[in-house]
C-alpha cells in the first residue's frame, strides 16, 4: 500500500473512532487520557478533538 493511502486510511480510522467514543458520550479527556497512557506514553497538549 502507498504511504499516502495507507495515511489517509488510518487517519480516517482515527477519525471514525473519535467520532464513534463522542457518538456514545465519552468524553475529550478520556480520549486523551487513553491516548497518554496506553498508545502515546507522553502528555499530550490541549488540542482540541473533534
Amino acid at each position: 500500500m502507498e504511504t499516502k493511502a495507507f495515511i489517509d486510511r488510518l487517519d480516517q480510522e482515527w477519525i471514525q473512532l473519535i467520532l464513534e467514543a463522542k457518538k456514545l458520550g465519552v468524553e475529550k479527556e478520556e480520549v486523551r487520557e487513553f491516548l497518554q497512557k496506553y498508545i502515546l506514553n507522553e502528555p499530550l497538549t490541549n488540542k482540541p478533538i473533534c
